[in-house]
């Protein structure tokens, strides 16, 4: 089964889950929006052919990525979705507008970005986190860069926690 029919499936139904058998790329935009869909990456790697291809959750689409896998090709969290990364290794990962959220219990990021919405992080790796908009929240986590726009570092932390400079 294609990656397309296996995320129409889900799309048309709430409650399920798609498990990739096989690594996976993508030469046009792959949308997920239905509730309760669970994206199992099965430590295989889901591509794009081009920059400008993504894969997007949006519509009040509620995704839960999981598996240890490799998702090279950029990801996008709008229009109302809430998406939840578990586990897994991420290029480019954008919560876009102010009605999703995206959180992030584990996982390596080479780029966590918020143009708007809100971004929990629980716990993960993250060579960047660019947040130039939207509501960022760290609870956890090791960031080797941090990028904020018009917001105290200190002013993204939970309640009790601090940063700790690596160099220090």
């Amino acid at each position: 089964e294609s990656i397309d029919s296996a995320i129409d499936f889900a799309n048309a139904n709430e409650n399920t889950a798609i498990k990739l058998l096989s690594d996976v790329t993508i030469d046009a935009d792959v949308n997920f929006t239905a509730k309760n869909t669970t994206l199992d990456m099965n430590g295989k790697t889901f591509a794009s052919t081009a920059v400008n291809t993504f894969i997007s959750a949006y519509e009040d689409c509620s995704l839960t990525v999981t598996g240890n896998g490799n998702m090279t090709a950029r990801f996008f969290a709008e229009g109302k979705s809430s998406v939840t990364f578990e586990s897994g290794t991420f290029e480019d990962v954008c919560c876009y507008d102010g009605g999703s959220t995206v959180t992030v219990n584990g996982g390596t990021f080479a780029l966590l970005g918020a143009a708007g919405g809100k971004i929990v992080v629980n716990d993960g790796t993250f060579t960047q986190l660019t947040a130039t908009g939207g509501t960022t929240v760290l609870n956890g986590g090791t960031f080797a860069k941090l990028n904020v726009n018009s917001a105290a570092a200190g002013s993204l932390l939970a309640s009790g926690y601090a940063f700790q400079n690596a160099d220090t």
